[in-house]
C-alpha cells in the first residue's frame, strides 16, 4: 500500500521500486496506517481475485468501496463501456439489454469517473441491479464528489474500485490513468459489450486488450447511416454480434 499511494497508482512506478527494494521510510508508514481509513485489498489478499491476477499488469492495490465479494464473480460479469451521447436508438439498446441481463443477476461493470449519469448505470439503480464501477479517480474523491450516486448506490449490491488514493505522500503523478483503467476493466470482466459510442479511440483500446486477454466481445449492430462507425467496424473484424440479451447468456 505504502509504494501504491506514494506513486500514484502507477504500475511501472511501484514495481520498479519493488523490483529494487525501495526502503521503506518507517515513520511515514506508521503515519499512514495509523490514519488511514480506506479499506484495500493487495495482490497478496486472499480476496484478490485469480483471473485480475492473470491480467495485463495486475494492480498490487485496490482501493474500495461495497461488497468486494463481487469481483470474484468472475463469469457473471459483464464490462459495459459507454459513452454520454447516445441517439435514441442507442439508449433504447442499453435499455433493452442491460435490463435483461440485470433481471437475470449479471453484474454490470462501469467505468465512470467525473460523469455519473450514463444509462447503464441508470438502469441498474433503477432495476436494483448488481454493480461495478472502476473510476480512475481517487477513492475518497470520487465518494466525496458523487453522493447522491453513493445514496442510491447503498441500495443495490455494489462496489466502487479505483488504484487511486489521496495521501500526503504521494510524490509521483502518473499520465497513464486511462490505460490503468482500461486494463482493470477488461482483467475483471468475463466478457465486454459494446454499446452505441462515439468515443473510438477508448473503445478500441478496450476492445484490443480484450481480444488480447481472450474476451469475448459482444456488439450491438448500428444502423447504415449512423453516425457512429465503430460498432459495425468491430463486427465486421469478428465481433459478435448481438440483438437481444439472450445472444449474451446462451453464449457463455
Amino acid at each position: 500500500m505504502y509504494f501504491s499511494l506514494k506513486y500514484n497508482g502507477d504500475w511501472d512506478q511501484i514495481y520498479d521500486a519493488l523490483e529494487r527494494k525501495e526502503k521503506i521510510d518507517s515513520d511515514a508508514l506508521l503515519e499512514l496506517t495509523s490514519s488511514f481509513k480506506t479499506q484495500f485489498i493487495t495482490i497478496l489478499s486472499p480476496l484478490y481475485p485469480s483471473h485480475l491476477k492473470q491480467s495485463h499488469k495486475p494492480p498490487f492495490v485496490l482501493f474500495f468501496k461495497g461488497s468486494i465479494s463481487l469481483i470474484n464473480n468472475y463469469h457473471q460479469i459483464l464490462g459495459c463501456p459507454d459513452s454520454q451521447n447516445q441517439d435514441e436508438y442507442g439508449k433504447k439498446s442499453i435499455e433493452y439489454i442491460v435490463s435483461k441481463l440485470v433481471a437475470e443477476q449479471r453484474i454490470i461493470l462501469l467505468d465512470i469517473s467525473k460523469q455519473t449519469s450514463k444509462p447503464s448505470l441508470k438502469i441498474c439503480i433503477k432495476n436494483k441491479g448488481r454493480v461495478i464501477i472502476v473510476t480512475k479517480e481517487k477513492l475518497s474523491l470520487f465518494i466525496e464528489n458523487n453522493l447522491e450516486l453513493m445514496t442510491q448506490l447503498n441500495s443495490l449490491d455494489y462496489l466502487v474500485l479505483s488504484e487511486y488514493e489521496v495521501s500526503e505522500n504521494e510524490v509521483y503523478v502518473t499520465n497513464l490513468q486511462d490505460e490503468y483503467l482500461y486494463r482493470l476493466m477488461v482483467g475483471i470482466a468475463k466478457a465486454l459489450v459494446i454499446f452505441q459510442s462515439n468515443e473510438t479511440t477508448k473503445i478500441n483500446k478496450i476492445v484490443n486488450l480484450g481480444l488480447s486477454e481472450g474476451k469475448d466481445i459482444f456488439v450491438v449492430p448500428e444502423l447504415i447511416f449512423s453516425k457512429y462507425k465503430i460498432n459495425n467496424g468491430l463486427i465486421k473484424q469478428g465481433a459478435k454480434l448481438i440483438e437481444s440479451a439472450n445472444d449474451i447468456l446462451n453464449d457463455l
